[in-house]
């Protein structure tokens, strides 16, 4: 009885601590400027815009975090193919027969190209976060698991 464990997680083009270097700077950046302007000007209204402003920059770091959480796990073994999705913080766990599974490839266009595993009427989107070529790949990879 063997088992085969494919996994693909998104990649992004900087590291964490790259990623938190640059929220740094940014903060350090609006605070200083934000404290200049209210002292140079005494407009000391001007700081809750300062919070406002670095409350939305979070908001896109820790998304863009969430982000890099993404990927599809896929074990097959004699009787079943298992796929956990993660999206974020959100995870998906769905179960397919392995003799009656099916990995189909719908064509929306180049870019759009959509990868799926179906089984009586249930689909199970896989990989949106993958590049064309890597997709691809995936499909070639998923179709000789499931076959082999």
């Amino acid at each position: 009885m063997s088992t085969t464990r494919l996994a693909w997680q998104r990649q992004l083009a900087s590291d964490r601590r790259l990623r938190w270097g640059v929220f740094a700077g940014l903060a350090f950046l609006s605070v200083t400027a934000g404290l200049c302007l209210a002292v140079a000007t005494r407009g000391w209204l001007i700081l809750p815009f300062v919070g406002i402003e670095l409350a939305a920059i979070l908001g896109a770091f820790l998304w863009i975090e969430c982000l890099a959480f993404d990927r599809d796990d896929v074990e097959i073994d004699d009787r079943a193919v298992r796929v956990r999705r993660c999206r974020g913080l959100r995870v998906e766990q769905h179960r397919f027969d392995r003799a009656w599974v099916t990995v189909a490839v719908e064509d929306g266009g180049t870019a759009r190209e959509r990868l799926a595993m179906r089984q009586s009427g249930r689909e199970v989107a896989l990989g949106e976060f993958l590049p064309i070529e890597a997709r691809r790949q995936m499909l070639r990879q998923l179709r000789h698991a499931i076959a082999a």
